[in-house]
């Protein structure tokens, strides 16, 4: 290190300390410190995450013990500050931003913000060289690049941003199945818009909301489609949809949790926030030595309280996960009053489901239609009506196999794909696996059992092979031949009443390989 340090002589020297600040008081830690400081003749910064003010002290404490310190605190960005850098980053290619392309910036960084790698002004000019690079393959070859970025740039980047071509009741009725969310939403915005207009009210009732469901049944479309409503109501000032989940907001070091979850409230006001997953929050006795979740928990619900007026917080999950979370901290029911119940969809709703997503892209006919609606009313109850079935991502799984296997048709048939052909479906179906798994299962026991009982656990010879060896056995595809012996690389014999020598599964189950048992 000491070698390293001489040659930065003169330099301004940056040291990350964010995977570190929690050891920086053990003697190895300090010894390292004190070995820059003998041996740096250059200058040196320290760069430690946005903590709250009292771990920030106990860094500093730490440091001024050897360095002479002065701290500059950089303030992170909202939006209108890294709306700036994309206006002046668009400057430099010869371009301008236009107003109307604002709100679907200002989504497009929210999403960005979503996975927790968001890196302020770079991750902007990221998003403006796409867009450039977007209109100039619209432009012809000999054109000068320039121009005026519109929304309709910015929408063939962000394919969600569609929301804003209609009206959020207009999206919220086109929904397969969600009358009942729909009118149960209208009544709560109704309530909402009457305490703001009437004099008498003082204050806004809070509408911070629980969504409740399965998988996949619309939890994070109708929130999306919400934030857009209660702007278009006057409700909130911006309407941005900014998703994460329940551990995006618990941080990895110490004191950083309060001021992470306190920048992610910061970029919703005016918004909606939406955490799916929400219960990884509860402070449960699985989770209770990460003392952060309480930490993020008790930050998230003084947000909540101080910007009632100017932020809606959608927690979303299962029904009793979110229950348990609820009874984990009483204020969250108390700010919370409205939970909405997504139901899961019928067998006819996931059928039309996956017409509107075949309809964008293709054509089909009757008997295709006959073919699906017979698909899902065929459905076995034991997919269907598990807790983990996904709904509408099933369907959406399912026409996605559909469509790769439509084309490899084309291909095949050096034809353009534009139709789906009832033939593709059930190709499909047989992919999707509920039958055929329960089947493979059956014969899996069968061969378990037989082996156990007849061949006693230690010897793979069956017993009824011994007695019968000259009649012969099969080779690897199910074929019973003359001379008597072992299936080819197959350990056991079997007779050709074992189970294991059905021809519809010995292929795929046995041939070529030891079955272990």
């Amino acid at each position: 290190m000491r070698r390293e340090m001489r040659k930065l002589e003169g330099c301004v020297v940056c040291l990350d300390l964010s995977q570190c600040m929690s050891n920086l008081d053990k003697p190895g830690y300090r010894s390292v410190l004190r070995t820059i400081y003998s041996n740096c003749k250059s200058v040196l910064v320290f760069r430690i995450p946005f903590l709250e003010q009292r771990a920030l002290q106990t860094v500093q404490a730490i440091l001024d013990d050897v360095f002479f310190l002065r701290t500059i605190t950089f303030i992170p960005m909202d939006f209108e500050d890294l709306s700036k850098c994309a206006i002046r980053a668009a400057k430099n290619y010869g371009c301008t931003l236009d107003g109307s392309a604002e709100p679907i910036l200002a989504q497009m960084v929210a999403h960005e913000k979503s996975d927790g790698r968001f890196y302020g002004i770079k991750s902007v000019e990221k998003i403006v060289d796409q867009l450039v690079y977007e209109k100039l393959r619209q432009l012809p070859a000999d054109e000068a690049v320039g121009g005026t970025i519109t929304a309709a740039d910015l929408r063939r980047l962000d394919g969600e941003s569609d929301l804003m071509d209609l009206p959020a009741e207009d999206k919220l009725r086109q929904l397969i199945g969600m009358e009942p969310v729909a009118k149960q939403i209208d009544e709560i915005v109704s309530l909402i818009e009457y305490a703001i207009k009437s004099s008498t009210s003082s204050s806004r009732p809070s509408i911070h909301m629980r969504f409740v469901g399965n998988p996949g049944t619309g939890k994070t479309t109708v929130a999306r489609i919400l934030g857009q409503m209660l702007k278009e109501r006057g409700i909130l000032r911006k309407g941005v949809f900014f998703e994460y989940e329940g551990v995006d907001l618990i941080a990895k070091y110490v004191g950083h949790t309060a001021p992470k979850v306190a920048q992610i409230c910061r970029d919703a006001y005016g918004s909606v926030l939406f955490i799916d997953e929400a219960y990884a929050l509860a402070d449960t006795d699985e989770n209770r030595a990460a003392s952060f979740n309480s930490e993020a928990l008790n930050t998230l619900l003084s947000e909540m309280e101080n910007h009632r007026d100017d932020m809606v917080v959608i927690m979303a999950g299962y029904k009793n996960e979110i229950d348990d979370l609820m009874r984990s901290n009483p204020g969250l029911v108390q700010r919370m009053p409205y939970e909405i119940n997504f139901p899961n969809y019928t067998r006819e709703q996931l059928s039309e489901i996956f017409f509107a997503q075949a309809r964008k892209d293709f054509l089909f006919g009757e008997e295709f239609i006959d073919r699906v609606r017979e698909y899902f009313r065929t459905l076995p109850n034991n997919v269907y009506l598990s807790p983990t079935f996904a709904n509408a991502r099933f369907v959406r799984n399912l026409f996605e196999r559909t469509w790769s296997k439509a084309v490899m048709r084309a291909k095949l048939e050096k034809a353009e794909l534009t139709t789906l052909l009832p033939l593709r479906l059930r190709q499909g179906r047989r992919g999707d696996g509920c039958r055929q798994q329960r089947r493979h299962g059956v014969w899996q026991a069968r061969l378990r059992r037989h082996h156990v009982l007849r061949g006693g656990g230690q010897d793979p010879l069956c017993r009824r092979v011994r007695r019968r060896r000259g009649q012969g056995t099969a080779d690897g595809t199910g074929r019973l031949f003359e001379a008597p012996g072992q299936i080819p690389g197959h350990r056991c014999h079997h007779s050709p009443r074992c189970p294991a020598l059905r021809p519809s599964r010995h292929r795929q189950d046995h041939a070529g390989k030891s079955c272990g048992r």
